[in-house]
């Protein structure tokens, strides 16, 4: 899913919203449950440097006939929350959320042709499968605008839980080099902060349902995530097996972090009961 196949949905929810009736004057004690869903920018600062680090490699080298190397981009999100209205001005709630996104990494290279048919005689593919996965726990604390009913904006805190898998599957076929084919499949997790902010605004759609849009951001980071690595080798000498354990690596053998920060945008229903009258 890409931010331009999410933005129209925005734009029809904005103009709901417009058209809606005034939403209410918050009422303490009022409980609110919410269910979201949305789109997410991703940073994925060091796995989205190393994939770019390796496209360029790629690209320079003469041999690469073909390439499918793009970093991750952003991905949708579901989040779900219950606050309640401790005064007017202030609510107080929890909420949950989870994310997944994947991206498919190909390169080809030729080495040598064969001169009779023209087809390639010397090869190397490369494919990888990088995926996560990421769940969130947060409190949040917001401020409703009385002057302004159903504008607010909020604070959030709280831990994040996340996930790296990858498959790679290399060929490589020389005439100098005994031929090579290597499976290897990896498992990373960890935990980090949440620290988010957000502007939203809620309009009524009956009395009590209401539609609301929200715009934010979540700094979400999980340092050097642990796990394993499994690789399998099969060749002319043989079968080779290997497990390694350890944080996330990049292609350069340095451990890297899995950065889950991003700017989010979300449109959910709103479903509020109780309240001083």
């Amino acid at each position: 899913m890409r931010i331009r196949t999410a933005i129209p949905s925005v734009l029809v929810a904005l103009g709901l919203i417009v058209a809606a009736r005034a939403h209410a004057a918050a009422s303490p004690g009022r409980i609110s449950l919410r269910g979201w869903a949305g789109f997410t920018t991703l940073s994925m600062a060091d796995i989205n440097d190393d994939i770019r680090s390796t496209q360029a490699a790629f690209r320079a080298d003469t041999t690469t006939e073909e390439l499918r190397w793009d970093p991750f981009g952003g991905s949708p999100n579901l989040r779900l929350e219950m606050d309640v209205q401790v005064t007017p001005l202030l609510s107080a709630g929890l909420g949950f959320s989870t994310q997944n996104g994947s991206v498919r990494l190909q390169s080809s290279r030729v080495f040598s042709v064969d001169p009779t048919t023209g087809e390639p005689a010397e090869i190397e593919t490369l494919e990888q499968y990088p995926k996560f996965t990421a769940w969130d726990f947060v409190g949040t604390l917001g401020l409703w605008v009385p002057s302004a009913p159903g504008l607010n904006f909020g604070l959030q805190l709280g831990f994040v839980r996340g996930a790296v898998t990858t498959e790679n599957t290399r060929l490589l076929d020389k005439f100098t080099a005994s031929p090579l084919l290597e499976i290897s499949d990896g498992e990373w997790q960890g935990t980090g902060p949440v620290l988010g902010a957000f502007a939203g605004f809620e309009r009524s759609i009956l009395p009590e349902l209401s539609l609301s849009t929200r715009l934010g951001y979540r700094y979400r980071k999980i340092p050097r995530p642990d796990g394993i690595l499994k690789t399998t080798s099969w060749g002319d000498q043989g079968n080779a097996r290997e497990w390694t354990t350890g944080p996330l690596r990049n292609s350069k053998g340095e451990p890297i972090d899995l950065d889950l920060s991003g700017v989010y945008i979300d449109v959910g229903l709103s479903l509020g009961f109780g309240g001083a009258d």
